[in-house]
């Protein structure tokens, strides 16, 4: 199924499944995106700005502690 340009207002995905999706490009802003978990996933070049990353973790290192250091 081909979405490209879709604009989703006001939607709840809470528990939505996303398997081999192409999300190259796409846009998020004020979403809600707790206790989400991303597995497989190609993050390169992506860009995550005025995030609350509390409890955040990559490959099991968690960031937060990392970027309240570096600020």
């Amino acid at each position: 199924m081909d979405l490209r340009r879709a604009r989703f207002r006001d939607v709840t995905l809470r528990g939505a499944r996303f398997q081999d999706a192409d999300l190259r490009n796409a846009e998020i802003h004020d979403t809600d995106m707790s206790g989400m978990v991303i597995t497989d996933a190609n993050l390169a070049g992506v860009v995550i700005e005025d995030a609350c990353v509390e409890g955040l973790r990559i490959n099991g290192i968690e960031i937060g502690p990392l970027l309240q250091e570096a600020y």
